[in-house]
């Protein structure tokens, strides 16, 4: 949900049902929620008796397991970065931040490939793991969208609507004198 959102804040796809800084303060809490959530799962892999890991093995990749492992370790640790970038965002400057911030989908693809190969339910295809290929195809499309700087999601990748919507700014009223000649 944080990703799509940050998309969709990006494309300022709501603009005239919400304003951005509502989607973005969306955006802002449906990380904080899937952050603690990443926190929770790993905190019960540091308690569990058998087969569990050590505190310190959750922030150290292949300490604790496989390549799956690790994909989960990188991606949490890139995800915990750019959350605590936030506060710094200001005194960062923007293209510093953003740089930072656009870590986060390398780290949600690193944590979907961690869900995708450590997941039963996706290997089964039960419903829940139907339910994550769904989304992580979703967030894919939703990526090359955003990538290619349009909202269109027409079949084809042909543009059949009119897209994001453009706003006009003028800078002196007399402009619009200028611009009808």
């Amino acid at each position: 949900a944080a990703v799509l959102l940050g998309m969709a804040t990006a494309l300022d796809l709501w603009s005239d049902r919400i304003s951005g800084a509502a989607l973005e303060q969306v955006h802002l809490m449906c990380a904080v929620v899937g952050l603690m959530g990443i926190v929770g799962h790993v905190a019960g892999h540091v308690v569990r008796a058998v087969g569990g890991m050590a505190w310190w093995e959750a922030f150290v990749p292949f300490a604790a397991g496989d390549l799956v492992v690790a994909l989960g370790v990188v991606g949490w640790l890139g995800l915990l970065v750019v959350f605590c970038s936030v506060p710094f965002r200001q005194r960062l400057g923007y293209r510093a931040w953003l740089r930072i911030h656009r870590a986060a989908y390398v780290a949600f693809g690193l944590m979907a490939a961690h869900v995708v190969l450590a997941s039963d339910e996706v290997t089964r295809l039960a419903v829940v793991g139907i339910a994550v290929l769904a989304t992580l195809l979703v967030v894919m499309v939703a990526g090359r969208r955003r990538a290619r700087g349009t909202a269109d999601f027409q079949p084809g990748g042909g543009v059949a609507g009119p897209g994001p919507t453009l706003r006009v700014v003028e800078l002196d009223p007399r402009a619009r004198a200028v611009a009808s000649c």
